[in-house]
């Protein structure tokens, strides 16, 4: 008996490392390791100690960072207006069903109607806005990497382009939740904001943009400022929350990685594609789920697909389950729950 238990014991890990072997080397290209987590600063700190290889990230974090980058096409990259007709045929469906597609990267702010802030915080709230928008913020912006392109859209209160208000008569704070992209100008921003208005604090909580807009919608806890690095998540989440947002910086996605990085010293802007499919490589990438980085990256490799003829996402739904077909000569890419897509 104990002889039979040990041999089925023995076919058991068998037949797992089989299935192991398997999914380790059924693409044909080699098999890519895809490490993925809910925000793109979170694996920032896994490129520069070497954790990933390569990192599908926004131009202006790779250059706050200091890390390397292959500047991808503007056929692909989704920084070109030029291209917009380009980058519209791929669609992403989130896991929640909510579907984003391809546009030029463009980040908003609003200040929430509902569960937004207090009347007394509300005249602060609008001065955060009011320097964002403005010169203190555009310099930040820019040096940052993200360039300034202010709009607005829908009904801004008048207020926003107001004057400044009179120090408070007793301690402020303002809570704003931002993607995790903006942490270093908004670091910044809020350092030079607590410089003009003794009194008033401003804690910064970053998440992903769908995870930040969501501190509201769902958890309906307050917020004095949101900002989302997809503009379009504002209408689309706050339709109830909020009347107004104002676009104010563009971006560009690229693939960062560093001197650590497997096969640094050969990866360029014409051979990227098929660097990261080899199969010593970990590649990473926010959550589609969570994070506007996290779904423009993965648009980004189906344009590559087009673009190059590659079969990126070929290997990235053999390892993830994220699913990309043609629907209406659109290029619809379905993304699981993150429990199986981070599992």
């Amino acid at each position: 008996m104990k002889t039979y238990r040990v041999l089925i014991g023995v076919i058991a890990v068998a037949v797992i490392l089989t299935a192991s072997l398997y999914l380790f080397f059924r693409s044909g290209e080699g098999v890519v390791k895809f490490s993925i987590k809910p925000k793109e600063v979170d694996l920032m700190a896994d490129l520069e100690a070497g954790a990933i290889d390569y990192l599908f990230i926004y131009r202006s974090v790779a250059e706050q960072h200091g890390v390397q980058f292959v500047e991808l096409p503007d056929e692909i990259n989704l920084s070109n207006t030029t291209f917009a007709e380009n980058y519209s045929k791929v669609v992403v469906r989130r896991a929640d069903g909510g579907e984003v597609r391809g546009k030029p990267i463009v980040y908003g702010v609003t200040i929430p109607d509902r569960y937004g802030p207090s009347d007394e915080e509300r005249p602060y709230a609008e001065a955060f806005v009011r320097m964002l928008l403005g010169e203190v913020g555009g310099g930040i912006l820019s040096e940052a990497g993200q360039q300034p392109c202010v709009a607005y859209h829908g009904t801004p209160p008048p207020e926003i382009n107001g004057t400044d208000p009179s120090p408070p008569s007793k301690e402020i704070t303002l809570r704003v939740v931002h993607a995790g992209s903006l942490s270093i100008p908004f670091q910044r921003l809020k350092e030079a904001f607590e410089r003009r208005f003794p009194g008033v604090s401003v804690n910064l909580e970053a998440y992903g943009s769908v995870m930040a807009i969501k501190q509201v919608t769902e958890l309906h806890t307050n917020a004095s400022v949101v900002a989302s690095a997809d503009y379009t998540l504002i209408p689309e989440l706050m339709e109830d929350y909020t009347s107004w947002y104002a676009t104010f910086a563009k971006n560009s996605i690229v693939l960062a990685y560093t001197e650590k990085s497997r096969h640094h010293e050969e990866i360029n802007r014409d051979n990227w594609y098929r660097t990261i499919l080899r199969k010593d490589v970990v590649v990473g990438f926010s959550s589609p789920n969570d994070d506007p980085c996290g779904y423009r990256a993965v648009m980004v490799m189906q344009l590559a697909d087009l673009y190059y003829s590659s079969s990126i996402m070929k290997v990235l739904e053999e390892r993830t389950g994220i699913k990309s077909e043609v629907k209406d000569g659109e290029y619809l890419i379905t993304v699981p729950e993150d429990s199986r897509l981070m599992g």
